[in-house]
């Protein structure tokens, strides 16, 4: 990602409350990290297509994955990132926006305006 569009993507965020944690930051916070799974059952297999990882400075989806190019954050329980993900001979740029439950069990993606909800799989 080019710093033009990271920078405006930090502004943007920035004018909403959005704040990046720290410019030195360049980890994902680990509350979001881990495997979530709509279906707790197939946690840790690849059997359900809502599968999905976060890691440090990557995301992964059931057929995609990538590096996360830039984050930003709102309190504890607001992520969106940009990442450059491929999959099936494809790549393209994925803008996402997750929320967290108060109790960090349960990871909505509200992305496109309504609410996808996984569950934290067991480590």
């Amino acid at each position: 990602m080019g710093r033009l569009l990271r920078f405006l993507f930090l502004l943007i965020l920035s004018g909403f409350g959005w704040a990046q944690a720290d410019e030195s930051a360049r980890e994902i916070p680990a509350a979001f990290q881990g495997e979530w799974n709509s279906d707790v059952a197939s946690c840790g297999t690849s059997r359900n297509a809502t599968r999905l990882r976060i890691g440090a400075d990557w995301i992964a989806f059931h057929e995609s994955e990538g590096k996360v190019e830039v984050f930003a954050s709102q309190g504890a329980r607001e992520l969106a990132l940009i990442a450059l993900l491929q999959g099936e001979g494809e790549r393209w740029q994925s803008f996402r926006h997750f929320r967290l439950s108060e109790d960090g069990q349960r990871l909505s993606d509200i992305t496109y305006g309504s609410s996808f909800v996984r569950q934290r799989c067991p480590d």
